[in-house]
């Protein structure tokens, strides 16, 4: 597995989602201390961005990248995928992360899976955090990994590729 981790996090701020960045880019953790915060967009406006597509995308650091949409957030760090799953120092320091976002947002739960799913096209949909959850255990099934499990690389192994394997998370399990 060399995908990256993503989590998918809901939020209630609507058309004034934009506003709300500083605060997320306030508790991101940056490699040269100084939040940073970069669009990524051809127009140059989050705003337009936003307007037109439903969503803007910031790079925050050299490891985070922020999708900001109407109802949820997807959160992508460049840290792989089973790197979360086999470390619990790297998955507790995104969950970090994921739970002072959820503080944030007031969101009460958290998708976390490989980067790259169809979920995270949902962003531009303008669906809620329980449409894209009840659209994962449809394509999916229900969330299979366990957040208090440390996976080993047999243990991967066993779980196969035969389907995307993902966590759902109540926040006050971080």
């Amino acid at each position: 597995m060399s995908v990256w981790t993503s989590a998918i996090i809901g939020h209630q701020w609507g058309a004034s989602s934009l506003k709300q960045i500083t605060h997320i880019l306030s508790i991101i953790p940056s490699e040269t201390g100084a939040p940073q915060k970069r669009l990524v967009s051809e127009s140059g406006s989050a705003e337009q961005d936003f307007a037109e597509f439903g969503a803007a995308t910031f790079l925050l650091s050299q490891r985070f990248m922020l999708k900001v949409g109407r109802q949820i957030i997807v959160l992508i760090d460049n840290k792989k995928w089973s790197g979360l799953l086999m470390d619990q120092a790297t998955r507790q320091d995104f969950l970090s992360v994921c739970y002072k976002i959820s503080n944030i947002t007031g969101a009460s739960k958290i998708l976390l899976l490989p980067e790259g799913t169809v979920l995270e096209e949902l962003l531009y949909e303008n669906l809620d955090f329980d449409s894209v959850k009840k659209r994962a255990q449809e394509l999916w099934g229900p969330p299979d990994l366990d957040v208090n499990c440390v996976y080993s690389g047999e243990d991967l192994h066993k779980i196969g590729s035969d389907r995307i394997h993902y966590m759902l998370i109540n926040v006050p399990e971080l």
